[in-house]
């Protein structure tokens, strides 16, 4: 193997993808809990499905950058970070892995990636008003949700 997770998820991380860089799938599942979940824009995945999806992507020529860290507690802890690679998001993506300590041993426990970055100007233009006929009003029937009514004071 290439190396050994420890408490720092940045270089657990970039131990990852070093391994996918080098198409070292193998060692990249020893890295995973056995219950390991990622999320992705188009679907979820467990261990297997993960691993057998990465095949299928060449991330030789990624670029990570923007890390943060989170320790969630002594046993657990989040790192987020962007990818740039060749592919449908050319501002790059966000991802985010929380590593767990079980056993002895670092491990990926859940991953959300692909969150594709927007350009600032994209998310800052205005959004075009509805119509007045698109437009509904509740009818005398619906009532608000009791967690929706203001309590009074006593």
């Amino acid at each position: 193997m290439v190396g050994t997770p420890g408490p720092d998820p940045i270089e657990n991380e970039k131990l990852v993808w070093d391994l996918f860089k080098s198409k070292n799938y193998d060692a990249f599942a020893e890295l995973l809990a056995p219950e390991f979940l990622e999320v992705e824009p188009d679907n979820y995945y467990d261990k297997p499905g993960t691993v057998k999806e990465l095949t299928g992507f060449d991330m030789s020529k990624a670029v990570l950058s923007d890390w943060k860290a989170v320790k969630l507690d002594e046993t657990s802890s989040l790192v987020t970070y962007m990818v740039k690679n060749a592919g449908p998001a050319p501002n790059g993506e966000r991802h985010s892995t929380i590593w767990v300590h079980r056993a002895g041993k670092w491990l990926g426990l859940f991953h959300h990636g692909g969150t594709p970055v927007e350009k600032p100007s994209a998310m800052n233009e205005p959004k075009a008003s509805p119509s007045p006929a698109a437009k509904t009003a509740a009818s005398p029937a619906m009532k608000a949700s009791p967690a929706m009514t203001p309590h009074k004071k006593m």
